[in-house]
């Protein structure tokens, strides 16, 4: 599960949430990891994807919708030709620093595959019943809409759910 991924850290948002640049990985680095899991024979793939039998399937993830996923890891992972999933906040789709909706578009065109990341990215278990369904069904209908796809798959913001966000 990946988030940033900086080629120059002078270039990195300056407008992000306090720790983001915690999950921040040099471009470098993050090169290195996918051309060690593919000597390994490892495969980035989809959830939905029939497997070759003699690659060990994995599961690439994205957050966030930072545009350094379009400028930096979606080159990597076209070159090795792999597939993953970038989940976008969709509040912030198009502002300085994330993914705007062409590059979405190309991503999906090139089997990449978006999902949501909330609406605003709020923490959806400290959230009113109201705010909660905004959260979830409008980042999802703006994306369906406008990518014009179905969207199958979130990645809940900073991980905290229970059984009623499940619900």
């Amino acid at each position: 599960m990946y988030h940033g991924i900086v080629a120059d850290p002078a270039l990195t948002l300056q407008n992000r949430e306090i720790g983001a640049e915690l999950y921040d990985v040099p471009l470098a680095n993050f090169k290195a990891q996918m051309n060690h899991l593919k000597q390994l024979n490892y495969q980035a793939t989809l959830l939905n994807e029939t497997q070759n039998s003699d690659k060990k399937p994995f599961i690439l993830t994205f957050d966030d919708g930072e545009l350094n996923n379009f400028q930096e890891a979606w080159p990597v992972l076209k070159a090795l030709d792999w597939k993953a999933y970038f989940f976008v906040i969709v509040d912030r789709i198009g502002t300085r620093g994330y993914l705007g909706w062409e590059e979405l578009k190309e991503m999906c065109k090139s089997g990449m595959v978006i999902g949501s990341h909330g609406l605003s990215h709020e923490i959806l278990t400290q959230l009113p019943d109201e705010q909660l369904e905004e959260e979830l069904y409008t980042s999802k209908k703006n994306l369906e809409i406008t990518l014009g796809m179905p969207i199958d798959s979130i990645s809940i913001p900073r991980g905290f759910c229970n059984d009623h966000v499940i619900r």
